[in-house]
C-alpha cells in the first residue's frame, strides 16, 4: 500500500481539481463515519471546513487516484478572524456549563495563534481491515499531527475527545492536558467530551516521538495544497 500526505488548506481558494476530488471524498467519508455512530442530525462538517486546514492519510491506488483514510480539520484561530467566523470551540460550548469558561477565553487571549482540531475520522472502508489496521492508521495520525503543528510555527492547539471513544485519552497520549472536565455537548447527541489542550507543541511526548520519527519519510512527502497568498514554511511545496 502506498499512502500519501495531504494537507488541503482553505479549499474555498483551492482551484486544483485533484485537491477539490480528495476534500469532496474526505467529507464524504467523514458523513458516512459519523453516521455509524451518530445520528442522523450529527454534521461532521460546517462552515469552517471551507476555510480550514485539512490533514488527509491517503492511499494511493493504481490508477493514480487518491483514497482518504483517515482525516480531521485544524482551523487556526487566524483564519477565523480573517474570514469573520466564530472559532469552533466556542460555538461547540453553547449551551453547554463552560459557555463563557473564562479559562478557554484566557488561552484564546494569550495572543499567541492556536488551532481547534476536529472531526476525527477514520473512512469506514478502511475501519472494515480490523483493528490492528486502525491501530496502524492511529500512529500515522499520531505522526502526521504532530509534525503538522511543529513544522507550521503552530505553538499550540486544543480539542475535545469524545469519552465513550476513548479518544479523550488518546490526546493525553499525545500531550494534551485537561482544561476541561467531563461535560456534555448537545451538538453530538449529548455525549461526554473532555477539553484538552497542548500549550507547547515543540514538547512532543517520548513515546510519540518514536512514532513520528519512523514515519518522517511520509511527511517529507507531505503533499500541499494551498493558496499562493498563505505564507509559511512549507509554501516551496505548495501544489
Amino acid at each position: 500500500m502506498k499512502v500519501q500526505f495531504v494537507l488541503i488548506d482553505e479549499p474555498i481558494h483551492i482551484y486544483n481539481e485533484k485537491a477539490l476530488k480528495l476534500w469532496q471524498k474526505a467529507l464524504w467519508a467523514k458523513e458516512l463515519g459519523y453516521r455509524q455512530e451518530y445520528k442522523s442530525n450529527v454534521l461532521p462538517m460546517g462552515e469552517d471546513d471551507f476555510v480550514a486546514s485539512h490533514l488527509i492519510a491517503a492511499e494511493e491506488l493504481e490508477n493514480g487516484e487518491l483514497e482518504p483514510m483517515f482525516m480531521y480539520k485544524s482551523i487556526r484561530l487566524s483564519q477565523c478572524q480573517r474570514f469573520k467566523i466564530q472559532f469552533p470551540l466556542l460555538k461547540l460550548l453553547k449551551g453547554t456549563e463552560y459557555e463563557n469558561s473564562p479559562i478557554v477565553e484566557n488561552i484564546l487571549n494569550d495572543g499567541r495563534e492556536i488551532t481547534y482540531d476536529s472531526s476525527w475520522t477514520i473512512n469506514p472502508v478502511y475501519k472494515q481491515k480490523g483493528r490492528e489496521f486502525c491501530k496502524w492508521l492511529r500512529d500515522l495520525t499520531t505522526a502526521y499531527a504532530l509534525s503538522y503543528h511543529q513544522q507550521f510555527d503552530i505553538p499550540r492547539w486544543i480539542t475535545c475527545g469524545v469519552t465513550k471513544f476513548k479518544i479523550d485519552k488518546y490526546f493525553e497520549y499525545l500531550g494534551g492536558k485537561e482544561v476541561l472536565s467531563e461535560f456534555k455537548l448537545p451538538i453530538i447527541d449529548g455525549e461526554s467530551v473532555r477539553m484538552l489542550f497542548i500549550e507547547d507543541t515543540s514538547k512532543t511526548p517520548p513515546a510519540c516521538l518514536e512514532v513520528v520519527e519512523q514515519y518522517q519519510y511520509l511527511w517529507k512527502d507531505l503533499l500541499v495544497f494551498q493558496p499562493e497568498s498563505l505564507k509559511n514554511p512549507m509554501e516551496n511545496r505548495a501544489a
